[in-house]
């Protein structure tokens, strides 16, 4: 019986173990993942430590994404180059996440933000609006440009699906192999002209 409770004992243990160790593992990489791309954004991106440290939430969101680094100090330089900083900073970032949210890759959620952040820029220039609403602009103009676009769904293998595009193995497909054709068709080489491509008695020989 005690050793019973012993053995019980030692699985739940080696349980937690095998559970445990490799989250705690997984999230210690992740924290030094996102302290490098803290230095990357400051060396790089002229990013101030106290705005580092307010974005922090939004790295770790686009490092969930899995996006490149570099596509993400792109926008940041942009941004503090135009005076974007603080709360507009941090928008402007939540923006290439909602992008990247919406399927989108994390090089055209750049181009995508830097193209919104490039137009709300000139508006504040011109007067249009405030530099306290510059980051929120930015936002919202994301936002109207992927309005209509649609989460992509997930099939059975995981990845995202192309928009149409049927799973393989989908209901109301049929997969086809190698040299068949779809039904109603001949098999035979595309007609050309009116009989179809094939000779006729007076032209063997020809």
């Amino acid at each position: 019986m005690k050793n019973s409770r012993f053995i019980q004992l030692a699985l739940a243990v080696g349980l937690v173990f095998a559970t445990g160790v490799p989250a705690f593992a997984a999230r210690e990489q992740s924290s030094k993942d996102i302290s490098k791309f803290k230095d990357q954004l400051q060396k790089e991106a002229n990013v101030s430590k106290k705005d580092i440290e307010a974005i922090e939430p939004e790295l770790r969101e686009y490092s969930q994404h899995n996006g490149d680094p570099k596509q993400m100090s792109e926008v940041a330089k942009t941004a503090v180059q135009n005076n974007c900083t603080g709360n507009c900073l941090s928008d402007t970032l939540k923006a290439m996440n909602t992008a990247m949210a919406k399927g989108l890759t994390d090089r055209d959620a750049q181009t995508l933000v830097n193209q919104a952040l490039r137009e709300q820029v000139q508006a504040r220039n011109q007067g249009t609006i405030t530099e306290q609403e510059l980051g929120g602009k930015v936002r919202a103009s994301v936002d109207e440009k992927l309005s209509g676009r649609a989460i992509p769904p997930a099939g059975p293998s995981g990845r995202e699906m192309a928009p149409g595009a049927p799973e393989s193995g989908a209901p109301g497909t049929t997969p086809m192999a190698p040299g068949s054709t779809a039904p109603g068709t001949s098999g035979g080489p595309a007609s050309m002209g009116g009989d179809g491509g094939r000779t006729t008695e007076g032209e063997v020989g020809r």
